[in-house]
Order: structure tokens, then C-alpha cells, then sequence
């Protein structure tokens, strides 16, 4: 969701030392071979110790980084501690509808208010013209695009595992049933046996298609359950790196996800895909630009949820009914509409653009 922002940072800066500081490999592997970045760091904070955590931060002091830049959504009472313990004189970060100040929003320097109906990423552009004073020449949903650079190792690994997953006769839909479990973001789901009935319909007006079902350690329960009913029509594609991910999504024919990490690998190398929504807002974290059709229910009480530390709930005691309730013939149709109007892979433009 920042990459857009950082193309925006390096053609106005494009001087400065810009350093990503990562805390999760997944980020580590999205941002590692982006040409915008001078370097990315992982740091893996949640895994260490105290001791070694302020030991860390005082490497961090040491360097006297000019400014800190908290992108969007990052609504945590460490990422702003963090900042200010680095020393940077400029910090510049959300104040967000839900929390802020209680997460210590006031340590930032710059603060930019955070709105419900504008985009994550469209929020980080703004916070970089607001730091450099630089305008966009262009202003439009979707632009600058999601940057996921991959190489010819993972174009080649991608290839091989396909290849070892044998061949569709009418192509794969990638699919992403679940989403991580920190706090309880599963629970924005689409019922994995709604899942299944998408599946068994497809296949009766598709007789040669394929699922490749893309899960990590926290999600592979929902994906084996979903296996179980489809048999040999589905295989299972467990913790590869991203890069690799993204060029498998980029062979398939649509992407069917829930609003998790993955929807945006998809939307990154122009994919087709279909989203379902529930208590999460598509137009804060929906697809930036790409082929994308969002699925949702339009109940009075969603979309409900906030960037909060607090667990996803339903606060209407509905038990997400919003994910529940929205049928299986709803989010067929939208994916056969988008299988009808094309493939995303050897969109040669788009292409090219992932591998600079």
C-alpha cells in the first residue's frame, strides 16, 4: 500500500537514502528488489527479547535518520514509540478515526487525519506530498500503481511449480480462502463452505478448470478443509515466498480472495480478481487500480470495522452476517463475468513494469 507513495518519495527526493524497515519477511521479500528503495532492513521485533529489542533501537539512534515516515494503516502504539525512539526530528504519521491518540499519535511531528472513504494508499501519497511539497502530475484511483518487482528466479519458480501441478485444460483460479489470525482477521471471511459451492459450480460450467488454493501457516486449515471436497481439481500452494506467488497469480486466469495481503499481489501483476467484502471497507483497503470486482452484502451496519488494536467483532451481534448471508450465485456470476472478459497473463505492459 506504499509503494505507490514511495515512487512519488523518489521522484521528489531522488537523492535521499530512503530505508525500509520491515518487521515481517513477507514485507522483506515484496520491497527487497524495489529499484525506489536504497535498502530494506527486516528487523524481526515481534520475535525478539527486550534486551535485544533496545539494543535495536539505539543502532537505530546512532544512525540519525532526518525523518520517519509511518504509512498507512499502521494505527499501533509501538510503530509511533518506535519513531520517536529513533530520534528522527521529523515524524510524520495518520491520526486515525478510532484510537489515535490513545496509540500516542502526538509523538509524530506531522500528523495527516486519516478519512473513511479514501483510499490506504491514496492516504500515503498525501502524506508524502504533505512531507516534500512535491504534487503528483497525474491524480486518479489506481496511480502510481502497486510496485511487487519480481526476478527471472521467481518467474522460474513459478513456472516449475504449475508444471508440477500438471496441466487444466480451461486454466486456474487462484484462490485465498482466510486471512491472519492476528486480531481474529479471519473472522472476515467468506465461509470456507461457500467457498467449496463456488468451486463445485464453476467446475459444472468449466469442466477443465483448476483451483490453486495459496495459503500460509495461518491459514492452511481452511485450505486442506476446502481439498477435502475438491479432490484432484485443487492443490494446494503452502508459504512460498511472495514473488513467487505473484507470478503464479500472474498465470492464472482470476484470483478469487477475500480482502487479505493477497488481493493486492493479484491487483500487482493485473490479474483479474474477485473480492469478498464484509465488515472491512473496499474503498479504504479494497484493489488500487487492476481488474477487480468487489462482492459484497449491503447491510445498514457494515462496513464496521476501524485501523483499531482491538479484535474484529461483530458489533451488531449479527455473527457477520454480512459474510454469512451473501450467496454462492452472487459471487459465481461475478466470476464468470471476469472469466468471460479475459485473462490477466502476458498483459505484455504490465509485464515489463514488474520486472524494472
Amino acid at each position: 500500500m506504499f509503494t505507490p507513495a514511495l515512487r512519488i518519495l523518489r521522484e521528489a527526493w531522488p537523492r535521499a537514502r530512503l530505508s525500509a524497515l520491515v518487521v515481517r519477511e513477507g514485507e522483506r521479500e515484496a520491497l527487497e528488489c524495489n529499484r525506489d528503495l536504497d535498502e530494506v532492513r527486516f528487523v524481526p521485533f515481534l520475535r525478539l527479547g527486550l534486551s535485544e529489542v533496545v539494543r535495536k533501537i539505539l543502532a537505530l539512534r546512532r544512525e540519525k535518520f532526518d525523518l520517519v515516515l509511518l504509512p498507512c494503516p499502521g494505527n499501533r502504539i509501538h510503530y509511533n514509540l518506535l519513531a520517536r525512539l529513533t530520534g528522527a526530528p521529523h515524524r510524520a504519521a495518520f491520526r486515525y478515526l478510532q484510537q489515535s491518540r490513545f496509540n500516542l499519535d502526538f509523538l509524530n511531528t506531522l500528523l495527516v487525519s486519516h478519512r473513511d472513504d479514501v483510499h490506504n494508499a491514496e492516504h500515503n501519497l498525501l502524506l508524502v506530498e504533505r512531507v516534500t511539497g512535491f504534487r503528483r502530475g497525474e491524480i486518479r484511483a489506481g496511480y502510481p500503481p502497486i510496485n511487487l518487482p519480481t526476478t527471472e528466479a521467481d518467474r522460474e519458480a513459478a513456472a516449475r511449480l504449475l508444471t508440477e501441478q500438471g496441466a487444466m485444460a480451461e486454466g486456474w483460479i487462484g484462490l485465498h480462502l482466510s486471512s491472519s489470525r492476528v486480531k481474529e482477521m479471519h473472522r472476515k471471511c467468506w465461509p470456507v463452505e461457500h467457498f467449496v459451492s463456488l468451486a463445485q459450480k464453476l467446475v459444472e460450467s468449466h469442466p477443465g478448470l483448476g483451483f490453486l488454493v495459496f495459503c500460509g501457516a495461518d491459514d492452511e486449515m481452511e485450505s486442506r478443509q476446502f481439498l477435502e471436497k475438491l479432490g484432484d481439481r485443487a492443490r494446494l500452494v503452502r508459504q512460498l515466498p511472495v514473488r513467487v506467488v505473484a507470478e503464479a497469480m500472474r498465470r492464472c486466469r482470476a484470483v478469487v480472495t477475500n480482502d487479505s495481503g493477497l488481493l493486492h499481489v493479484a491487483v500487482a501483476v493485473n490479474t483479474p480478481t474477485v473480492t469478498i467484502f464484509g465488515p472491512t471497507n473496499p474503498r479504504r483497503s479494497g484493489a488500487w487500480g487492476g481488474r477487480a470486482t468487489v462482492v459484497r452484502r449491503d447491510l445498514s451496519c457494515s462496513p464496521c470495522f476501524y485501523h483499531t488494536s482491538r479484535d474484529l467483532e461483530c458489533l451488531a451481534g449479527l455473527d457477520f452476517a454480512c459474510l454469512r448471508e451473501l450467496s454462492v450465485a452472487e459471487v459465481t456470476a461475478a466470476v464468470e463475468k471476469t472469466l468471460r472478459q479475459g485473462t490477466g497473463f502476458g498483459n505484455s505492459e504490465r509485464r515489463r513494469s514488474s520486472e524494472l
